[in-house]
């Protein structure tokens, strides 16, 4: 949006807005229309199982002001996609109050460390294999977590022996 100027740049700001807010509507309230659109007479919809992703309202109603500020103010958009990420997740914020306008968070996100210390430390005192090895355990053990639903449903021995 940054990059495109007068109707161009509105253009772009409508459609970026409309597919935020579509994408809440789809997730959230598309399966309620669809119930009460399936109760009128001659009308048959099945009704669709959607997922919500858990915040979708809080990462929704995030990103509008970072959008709104950006179609504002031409030139203030965050050449990091890492810091616009973790505007959007600032979730320590909710309980400060309203939604917080990224102008006036923008330092404090900036000076904030990218790389946290702790990686920092493990690649200096331990080198490169040590870091990989810890890093690929921590992956290990997310992705057991992940899919041990998976692994328990299939060595059930009720799967196999049903009475």
């Amino acid at each position: 949006m940054d990059r495109n100027e007068g109707n161009q740049r509105k253009a772009v700001f409508i459609v970026i807005v409309a597919g935020d807010l579509s994408l809440l509507f789809v997730c959230k309230y598309l399966a309620f229309v669809v119930e009460n659109l399936d109760r009128l007479p001659a009308v048959n919809i099945p009704v669709p199982e959607i997922v919500l992703p858990v915040g979708i309202s809080f990462f929704t109603f995030q990103a509008l002001p970072y959008v709104t500020d950006v179609f504002r103010t031409p030139g203030s958009a965050e050449k990091s996609l890492v810091n616009v990420a973790l505007y959007i997740s600032m979730f320590p914020q909710l309980i400060a109050g309203p939604i917080v306008r990224y102008g006036d968070v923008s330092e404090k996100i900036r000076s904030f460390p990218v790389v946290p210390a702790a990686v920092v430390w493990l690649k200096k005192n331990l080198g490169g294999g040590g870091y990989q090895v810890i890093s690929g355990i921590t992956m290990v053990l997310l992705m057991v977590i992940s899919f041990s639903f998976v692994i328990k449903g299939g060595y059930s021995p009720f799967i196999y022996f049903q009475f």
